[in-house]
């Protein structure tokens, strides 16, 4: 399944050409103000989503790097996105395909405790993105990630203003 995904969006470019030629017929990507054909941060996080979700099946090595590789080329794609930015959801299923790809070692802490801090940089820290990054560090992968661990473990709303100062919450 992971295969066939990464088939579908199998490079950024070629995935990010394929929404730009759905949305040229409405004036291309940036003047795009239909809202059935806009692209959006949601655009982005439903393959994130796809991929974190299928991480709960069973997989070998080939599906375990086909997940990671899409997961880090959509993310890219979104990053470099002139027209929509990354949000806590992002970060949570970034972090989630992180916790469920890669096995406990150095690297994965230190690919966990980046997107940590790019989703302290954006303020979207959130209680999904907190959880996601626990997650991520269960069993810990190092003694030099202990201090990152202890500070996710605060309540979100006793974090720095600044890590959560773009984060919203939805009812």
């Amino acid at each position: 399944m992971l295969y066939q995904l990464r088939v579908l969006f199998s490079h950024p470019a070629v995935w990010t050409n394929n929404v730009t030629i759905v949305t040229t017929v409405d004036g291309g990507d940036l003047k795009n103000t239909n809202v059935h054909t806009a692209v959006t941060s949601m655009s982005y996080n439903a393959a994130l989503r796809t991929v974190a979700t299928l991480a709960n099946m069973e997989f070998d090595k080939s599906d375990r790097d086909d997940g990671l590789l899409l997961a880090f080329e959509v993310y890219d794609a979104l990053v470099h996105s002139q027209r929509c930015s990354v949000n806590a959801a992002t970060f949570s299923y970034m972090l989630q395909c992180i916790a469920r790809y890669m096995p406990p070692s150095r690297n994965k802490g230190n690919v966990a405790a980046a997107m940590w801090y790019m989703a302290q940089e954006e303020g979207v820290v959130d209680p999904t993105v907190v959880a996601a990054f626990q997650a991520a560090n269960t069993p810990v992968n190092g003694p030099e990630f202990d201090d990152v661990i202890v500070v996710s473990r605060q309540d979100v709303a006793k974090m720095h203003h600044t890590w959560r100062r773009n984060a919203k919450t939805r009812r």
